[in-house]
């Protein structure tokens, strides 16, 4: 589970940084163009936002999901 989390991360990292280097681009007037910019999906947004722990119980021992 961790190594989908810090997947999605890295994914949206990734997308936030093209976006960027495409607005600098813009910006300078490049000879490049880039043609397409990707939006970072709603789906891939709500993984990152929706993190939840677990908290385990020292009483019963059982595990609550904890939103972050």
């Amino acid at each position: 589970k961790k190594a989908a989390k810090k997947t999605v991360k890295k994914t949206v990292a990734k997308r936030t940084a093209a976006k960027s280097t495409a607005k600098k681009a813009t910006k300078k007037k490049a000879k490049k163009t880039i043609t397409r910019v990707t939006t970072v999906p709603s789906k891939v947004k709500k993984a990152a936002r929706s993190k939840t722990t677990k908290k385990v119980s020292k009483r019963t021992g059982s595990a609550t999901r904890k939103r972050k």
